[in-house]
């Protein structure tokens, strides 16, 4: 699901301000843009963020402005800095590039600029940064939480259609069994007296037909498969996986009894079931 939320902390002069976005995925997927200083405080982070959601991507920007530089201390690589100079001076010389070497160059190459990540200053913004983050995420299950709301609805109303076409395969089936029943009844009657053929063999085998086209059995199961969904729409843990199972049960339901339809009325419910349960299956990827 879809969600914003936005954190702010503070210690001493510095200002630590986390911004938090999540978009419809499948999976969890972690998108982090913390400054170069907090970079050995990334799997933390990550770790808060596991704590908040389970699944969609996140996107998470932690700044720290207003601040005391000596708070987060950075220093340069000067070796690695010299090296990479004399490689473009080399790349320069031997492509015959025009124009000079600049910082700005250098700059391209992130590692040049290292933090003292082990140092006190560091890690004493640890306490500030994870109350701004978790003050982002905090904001940000809320917002989840109140389209959250507005999706169970939806779903439940699309459940109650899925009961609503179930019930019309249902009445159907029961309208056309008898006509079936007595049509092949009929042409059974027509091969004993063209053929010669055991009446009673004949009838017993008409009986087992029948029993194999009734869709009786498929519509109790996906009565309990609704059921199971509108229980799980109210179970405070993440629920997705199941929803989606519980989908793939309804549609090998939905499959059956099109593979056992006699009834072109059934096989035109069976596809608007079959639909329905899509459209379910999409909104569901939104699900934790």
């Amino acid at each position: 699901m879809t969600g914003y939320g936005r954190g702010v902390s503070s210690s001493g002069d510095l200002i630590v301000v986390a911004e938090a976005r999540s978009f419809n995925s499948r999976f969890l997927d972690i998108s982090l843009r913390l400054p170069k200083a907090l970079g050995g405080m990334e799997q933390r982070v990550r770790d808060l963020i596991r704590q908040y959601v389970v699944r969609g991507h996140v996107s998470l920007t932690v700044k720290v402005k207003n601040g005391d530089e000596k708070a987060i201390p950075l220093q340069a690589d000067l070796t690695l800095a010299k090296s990479y100079v004399r490689a473009l001076q080399q790349i320069k010389k031997e492509l015959r590039l025009p124009g000079r070497i600049e910082i700005g160059h250098l700059l391209q190459f992130p590692e040049i600029l290292t933090s003292a990540e082990e140092s006190e200053g560091v890690e004493a913004l640890w306490e500030p940064v994870q109350e701004a983050v978790t003050g982002a995420l905090g904001e940000l299950r809320e917002m989840r939480a109140k389209e959250g709301q507005a999706l169970e609805q939806d779903l439940r109303a699309r459940v109650a259609k899925l009961e609503a076409i179930i019930q019309g395969i249902e009445q159907e089936a029961e309208r056309r069994r008898a006509e079936l029943y007595q049509r092949m009844r009929e042409r059974v009657r027509q091969l004993v007296a063209d053929e010669g053929l055991d009446e009673n063999r004949l009838y017993m085998e008409l009986a087992i037909l029948v029993d194999r086209m009734d869709v009786t059995e498929e519509c109790v199961r996906f009565r309990s498969h609704n059921a199971q969904f509108l229980k799980a729409l109210e179970m405070e843990e993440a629920v997705g996986r199941r929803l989606n199972f519980l989908l793939q049960e309804m549609n090998r339901e939905a499959t059956t009894i099109g593979a056992k339809s006699y009834s072109a009325e059934i096989s035109h419910l069976v596809v608007e079931l079959k639909e329905e349960i899509e459209r379910i299956r999409e909104q569901v990827q939104n699900i934790e």
